[in-house]
């Protein structure tokens, strides 16, 4: 056996049943296939077994089904985060190859009728009556995907919605990648260091490290987040903001990675699917074993914010341009690539705060130690860094969790932008173990936060809160005490999804939890209370704006799934009727953005070609983007409680993790939210959070 055979198959292996610690030094682009494909015929025949049960109970068939796929499932999550995370050519196309397989599989699975027959008996069993609550809810939410997803339908629509799902999965793929290779396909090098002034010391250099990576003489700026938001928020040089706006809001808008089309047959696919499956909208299909339990309801929701919000909207927007006027001394009217820039000099006169001035505070180190002593007092639990164990690149962080009964838990932090990674901040769930020194939980986290300099990652308040926010998504992976898988951590509605990961961020703006680590890097002192003052003076400067910008988006998404009629599939298949069908959604898209947008729109704004969150997918945040504010709203109410009783009360803390961390989707989430809170969720504290009271 040749040394390269040799290796293919110690990756395969590694593949086929991951445990920890995971093995990232073996897999290799060329074992995926293959590993892939003995896991798919693993989970066919789990899946037969099921099948020919021949008296149906919930051991045999629910519980079953639970764990039929979970090796499959692990090793698929597995090559899919490596192909966002590294991006290479070679991982891609493995990645694409396996795509359409794994989609095809589990997009036969509702069909079954073998299977659905018996889901149904256990459904409607006397057995069921004797399972505990959690068991009954598995079985009863169950029998319901099944119908949702189709089961009870004639065959020629089940063939139909198979084939709807696969090409979901290879046109949502598509759209990503496009998204990933437009960002990175960017950059602006500015020669004339005049052109730079503004921009705080940390984003220069930064520039500058990122023009000499590439051999280039100057300041470089790119489209990923740190180098973008620095130009956007302090670069004096107003053309060359305009240069940046314009190429972030048109990326993948031309050529053969133009995703309006894509965009278009997504929507088009996804209105079929909810009606074939009996529903009015894609918003109601989505949304039926949600919180908000329709797009009427949600969309009721977003407009009444929008309503109340507007007001105070529309006031902070003629402020701005009243300053921008007489103190700036503007003899134009901003416009859309002015905002931030004008914003943050507004926010440094009005607050005498300047958000620069926390940088040296939030070294990452130093950040993630505090984050780790704030749970640690809320939680009872102990972390600490892993050093021998494989990982993807060396920028990756690895650590142990540890909670007061033993159980134990692995988690990975990946934090910095590079070439090929995608975008934006997210949390994985890696490994569904059961807390035991064998097979601990493992999650991952990842963000695209400002590089170190000179061996120091200097964060802003903003990334600090991003980080905070996707840690306690890993806390609800990594807390879950929940018996089923699928009920595990995170597989709550997507509605319930982020409310651990947002009440996360109040303690980001506290002063008993910033002491703990926001400290300087180089005198190690504590943010200065002057400055604390004005930063929490700062926190409701223009909230209006940003509530208003986050309800652009849960609206344009809500209309998009709820009144626009896209073309019927058949169309897609012509170049010509693609392309207008693809100008017609984004035409639909930009008058909903614009009717809510402080400034005009220029000509050709795309912005909806890169929302990753509503089209990379094949649900996403699809009819689902007004979940953050729906958990804004449960945040602000849950935190409440916090700071009546402390904000690192152990007793609330462990109240937190018992009746929600922990649970999973064990119960319904308004049970859960109302065993912590003791009553229904009210409004009032976000608009108070929020100084719109």
């Amino acid at each position: 056996m040749s040394h390269s055979t040799a290796t293919q198959h110690s990756s395969e292996l590694a593949l086929l049943s991951l445990s920890h610690p995971l093995p990232f030094d073996q897999v290799d682009a060329g074992s995926i296939s293959p590993a892939i494909d003995a896991l798919l015929a693993r989970a066919k025949e789990n899946l037969e077994k099921i099948e020919s049960v021949e008296v149906p109970n919930y051991e045999g068939v629910m519980r079953a089904l639970d764990g039929m796929d979970s090796s499959l499932e692990d090793a698929y999550t597995l090559c899919s985060q490596l192909e966002s995370l590294l991006g290479s050519p070679e991982l891609r196309s493995a990645y694409e190859e396996i795509q359409p397989k794994v989609s095809a599989f589990y997009a036969t699975i509702p069909f079954s009728a073998p299977l659905f027959e018996r889901v149904r008996a256990v459904a409607s069993s006397e057995e069921l009556k004797a399972l505990s609550p959690h068991l009954r809810r598995h079985a009863t939410k169950s029998y319901e995907g099944f119908v949702r997803g189709g089961a009870e339908l004639e065959q020629e629509a089940k063939s139909r919605l198979e084939a709807i799902s696969v090409r979901l999965s290879e046109v949502t793929n598509r759209f990503a990648k496009n998204v990933v290779d437009e960002t990175g396909a960017f950059s602006h090098l500015i020669t004339e260091e005049a052109l730079t002034a503004g921009l705080p010391a940390s984003a220069k250099e930064a520039a500058r490290l990122s023009a000499k990576a590439k051999g280039e003489e100057g300041w470089r700026f790119t489209l990923h987040a740190p180098s973008y938001i620095a130009a956007m928020t302090y670069l004096d040089h107003r053309p060359t903001r305009e240069l940046l706006y314009r190429a972030y809001n048109t990326r993948a808008s031309s050529g053969e990675k133009n995703n309006a089309p894509l965009m278009a047959e997504i929507l088009s696919l996804r209105a079929e699917k909810a009606h074939l499956l009996g529903f009015e909208s894609v918003a109601d299909l989505h949304l039926a074993d949600r919180m908000v339990t329709s797009g009427a309801d949600a969309l009721s929701f977003v407009e009444q914010l929008v309503a109340r919000t507007r007001p105070h909207f529309e006031a902070e927007h003629e402020a701005l341009c009243e300053f921008c006027r007489d103190e700036l001394g503007w003899t134009f009217e901003p416009e859309a690539w002015d905002l931030t820039y004008a914003s943050e000099k507004m926010r440094q006169h009005t607050c005498e705060f300047d958000q620069e001035l926390l940088r040296p505070y939030f070294e990452l180190n130093g950040v993630m130690s505090g984050m780790f002593e704030v749970v640690s007092k809320l939680y009872g639990v102990s972390l600490q860094a892993l050093d021998d164990v494989p990982r993807w690149h060396p920028d990756v962080l690895a650590f142990e969790m540890r909670e007061p009964d033993g159980r134990k838990s692995v988690f990975y932090a990946d934090l910095f932008p590079r070439e090929g990674k995608q975008g934006g901040a997210w949390m994985c769930p890696l490994l569904y173990g059961d807390g035991s020194e064998e097979a601990p939980l493992v999650g991952l986290i990842c963000g695209n936060f400002t590089p170190p300099i000179e061996g120091r990652a200097l964060l802003s308040h903003r990334e600090v809160e991003t980080l905070f926010h996707e840690f306690g998504h890993l806390l609800h992976h990594l807390l879950t005490r929940a018996e089923l898988r699928s009920q595990a951590g995170t597989n709550v509605a997507w509605d319930f999804v982020e409310l651990p990961s947002q009440i996360m961020e109040n303690w980001c703006w506290e002063r008993e939890a910033l002491d703990l680590f926001a400290r300087h890097y180089e005198t190690g002192e504590v943010i200065p209370e002057a400055l604390f003052e004005r930063l929490t003076r700062a926190r409701t400067f223009r909230m209006a704006t940003a509530q208003m910008r986050q309800l652009t988006f849960g609206t344009v998404d809500l209309l998009l799934h709820t009144q626009f009629s896209p073309a019927p599939a058949e169309a897609f298949t012509d170049a010509e009727r693609r392309r207008e069908e693809g100008e017609r959604a984004l035409a639909f898209a930009y008058q909903v953005m614009s009717e809510l947008s402080p400034t005009p729109l220029f000509e050709g704004y795309a912005m909806i070609n890169a929302f990753t969150h509503l089209f990379s997918s094949a649900v996403g945040y699809a009819a689902g983007y007004y979940s953050y504010k729906w958990a804004e709203v449960l945040d602000a109410d849950a935190f409440s409680r916090f700071k009546a009783e402390g904000i690192f009360s152990r007793e609330v803390g462990e109240a937190f993790r018992k009746e929600l961390l922990s649970q999973g989707s064990s119960a319904d989430p308004k049970a859960l939210f109302k065993a912590f809170m003791g009553r229904e969720p009210e409004l009032e504290p976000l608009f108070a959070r929020l100084g719109l009271s």
